[in-house]
Parts: structure tokens; sequence; C-alpha cells
């Protein structure tokens, strides 16, 4: 696996990053704009996840799915798993909501942005732990003499 510092992985963390911190101030200081909210912590999601499978040497869609970015991560990495309920939630927020017909779902504003948050970061969390477990030790990888 490419390491997290890998110059084409870091540009996807970076961006992801970027989408990340924007989500974030606008769930502090503008929570009723759920909709944007929600479209940021989906890019964050989605960068992430294209960055792990840069590091991983898959191809990497030109789609905004979560769960269709999530099947081949899954068939390596089977603990993500974990993160199917928060990719399918984001998911709706990549395009759809951008566009005037766009109708929230019921319930407060407020809450929503915090449920896209904290799957947000669930995903976001988790793909950092799949950058950064420890790989093989030189020593199990090395051809005997």
């Amino acid at each position: 696996m490419r390491p997290p510092h890998d110059p084409e992985v870091k540009a996807w963390l970076d961006k992801g990053g970027e989408d990340l911190a924007a989500a974030r101030v606008l769930k502090e200081h503008a929570p009723h704009l759920d909709s944007v909210v929600g479209f940021h912590c989906q890019q964050a999601a989605e960068k992430y996840m294209k960055a792990l499978l840069v590091a991983m040497e898959s191809e990497v869609p030109r789609a905004h799915d979560l769960d269709a970015l999530l099947v081949p991560l899954v068939a390596s990495l089977p603990e993500l798993a974990a993160i199917e309920e928060a990719a399918s939630y984001l998911s709706g927020f990549a395009v759809i909501p951008r566009y005037p017909s766009f109708q929230p779902q019921a319930g407060n504003a407020s809450a929503r942005s915090r449920r896209a948050w904290v799957l947000a970061t669930d995903i976001v969390d988790a793909v950092r732990r799949q950058l950064h477990r420890p790989g093989p030790s030189p020593e199990d990888t090395a051809t005997p003499a």
C-alpha cells in the first residue's frame, strides 16, 4: 500500500480535508444549511475514500456514489463494511441537494447537519486507520538469500 505522504494520496487527503473544514465551519455557524453541510461532508468522505483507493493502487472511478466506491474497498478491507450505513446516508448529498427541486428530509436541519458530520468523520477516521496501519515488516517481505 502506498503511504499517506505519497503525493497523489496526500493530494486527495488534502482536498478532503478542505471539504471537512468547510463542513465544520458551516455545521458550527450555519447548521440550518444542512444540505450544504451534508454536501461538504459527502465530498470529504468521497475524497478520503478515493485516497484509500489510490493508496491501494486501485482504479479511482469518476463517481460520487459512496456506496459504489465502498465496494472495492470492502473487497480488500472487509472491516470497512462498518461504514456502509454512513456511506449510504452521505451519498444522498452528492448531487440532488444542489438543485432547487430538493426537498430536505423531515426533521431538524441542525440535527441533519450533526448527523452528516458524525458520519463523515466516521468514514474519515476509518480511512485514516487503514492508511496508518502498519504494513509487513521488511523481514516479512525479504527474499531469502
